[in-house]
């Protein structure tokens, strides 16, 4: 399937692309992960399903409902939507083999599993339960200058998790921060890489590339 989509675009130069969060290991090489493995599950992770009845879900294919919006609120239903966050629901091969979980492949798609193994815990079944073959390309951080100095972009929101905060601008303007980072950047202050490196008692190296992607995302803008 993924050879007929690609020779598609290459004939007619027809733009082609899935939702699905595939696996990792059911990608044979580079181009086709490339083209169709850089998606990742975002499920009661960053977003969710509210249907037209009310009823809150993962996600528009999963048919469980863990509340309504009406009757017992978003929140009560965020928070029972946990399993979804802490990956529990994740095969066990998947995090012994796979080499790429969590920060590159979250072990396929739970809908898909639901759907042949009667349960979201099992293997999605396009899973080879393998090592990737291919490796995912992941573009190359783009690094501030190192006497940058940022401030936090004004419509930048936040949402508190168990680890930290989720700050965000869009579905795909993201990032996962913990307590100390959000601390450094909420007043809106002026942040240098220095008062990164001290908080956190790290490289001015390190603490250059945190600000570069807080950037690239758009959580904090140049000034």
């Amino acid at each position: 399937m993924f050879h007929e989509l690609i020779r598609i675009r290459k004939a007619f130069g027809i733009e082609v692309a899935s939702l699905e969060h595939y696996p990792a290991c059911v990608f044979p090489n580079t181009e086709t992960r490339t083209m169709f493995g850089n998606r990742n599950c975002s499920a009661a992770k960053t977003s969710c399903t509210i249907g037209f009845d009310g009823n809150i879900r993962p996600c528009s294919h999963a048919p469980m409902s863990y509340g309504n919006v009406a009757e017992q609120g978003l929140s009560v239903a965020w928070i029972g939507m946990d399993a979804w966050r802490d990956d529990s629901l994740v095969p066990s091969v998947c995090k012994l083999t796979c080499g790429e979980y969590p920060g590159k492949c979250g072990g396929g798609c739970r809908i898909e599993s639901l759907n042949v193994h009667q349960g979201v815990g099992g293997s999605d079944p396009y899973s080879l339960e393998a090592a990737p073959a291919a490796k995912r390309a992941v573009a190359k951080l783009k690094l501030l200058d190192p006497a940058v100095i940022v401030q936090l972009q004004p419509k930048v929101r936040f949402r508190k998790e168990n680890f930290g905060f989720i700050a965000y601008r869009s579905s795909t303007n993201w990032v996962a921060m913990d307590s100390t980072l959000y601390g450094i950047v909420v007043p809106s202050k002026p942040v240098s890489v220095t008062d990164v490196a001290t908080a956190y008692q790290s490289s001015e190296d390190d603490a250059l590339e945190t600000l570069s992607i807080l950037s690239a995302k758009g959580i904090v803008q140049i000034i």
